[in-house]
């Protein structure tokens, strides 16, 4: 299968849900000893959820989370 349709594919059914992106960036802030700040807001794009702590306000980590495998992508604080 192409890379192409790989993609398609994901964006259409991804592997991994939204539910189950939120269990991976609450283990990955106990892993790194972050606390886990409420609400969290989830965000699908083409290839990655973006998980919102403490509701994406201002100054609020947000973590990428890969669809496909259920990878951490990227870890960060929105900028201003």
């Amino acid at each position: 299968m192409s890379r192409f349709f790989g993609t398609m594919r994901c964006i259409v059914l991804p592997a991994v849900s939204r539910e189950r992106a939120v269990e991976i960036v609450r283990a990955e802030c106990e892993r790194r000893g972050i606390p886990w700040r409420q609400p969290v807001t989830v965000s699908g794009g083409l290839l990655c959820y973006s998980v919102f702590l403490g509701g994406g306000s201002r100054g609020s980590m947000f973590v990428k989370v890969d669809k496909r495998d259920g990878r951490i992508r990227h870890v960060g604080i929105p900028k201003a």
